[in-house]
């Protein structure tokens, strides 16, 4: 299996838990208006509930991008929005040596209000090699339809289309990038 099949593969996964994510979110919501909202129970509990995945290492950076994205859709669906819930709540997923570059990163910061936004930052470039980003980045501006159908051609833009976001930043954009890739026959 090949680095697109394998990513293309993760993406269907992520988009399939999303949509699970999403109607767990809808029977928890109908669940508070049934029983209000003073039921004593644990947003951490609710969140594990959700069975958030634990980061642990990974010989493929890009999946701990995937991780990142996949916390963050979680502590959405159960509300928790202020920064230093969400860093509690993340930090608490990670184990072995990303545990241990936690565990750094709070000594070094002791005292300061680290906010989502850097745990975010600062976990990426902890864990995603150097420039791989930007090699994604230019595989997505070089993709081309050559010898594939649209809809594998459809697939890949797909998945790299996420390392380029100020290239499809609207959907005019989107269609006009998308378009120049096609085989000019079509």
């Amino acid at each position: 299996m090949d680095m697109a099949q394998l990513l293309q593969a993760f993406r269907q996964e992520r988009q399939a838990n999303t949509a699970a994510l999403q109607m767990i979110a809808q029977a928890v919501t109908n669940n508070r208006q049934q029983a209000g909202n003073g039921n004593g129970h644990s947003m951490l509990a609710e969140f594990k509930n959700h069975a958030p995945p634990t980061f642990i290492e990974t010989a493929e950076p890009l999946d701990a991008d995937d991780w990142v994205r996949t916390i963050e859709d979680l502590l959405e669906l159960v509300g928790r929005t202020e920064d230093r819930e969400r860093v509690a709540y993340a930090a608490h997923c990670l184990g072995g040596t990303s545990r241990a570059w936690w565990d750094g990163f709070k000594v070094m910061h002791a005292g300061q209000n680290i906010t989502w936004n850097d745990f975010k930052t600062e976990f990426r470039k902890a864990h995603i090699l150097s420039g791989i980003m930007a090699i994604k980045k230019r595989e997505f501006r070089a993709l081309k339809q050559v010898g594939s159908t649209v809809k594998e051609y459809m697939q890949k833009f797909s998945v790299l289309s996420r390392y380029a976001p100020e290239d499809v930043s609207t959907d005019a954009a989107k269609r006009e990038r998308f378009m120049e890739g096609l085989n000019q026959t079509l």
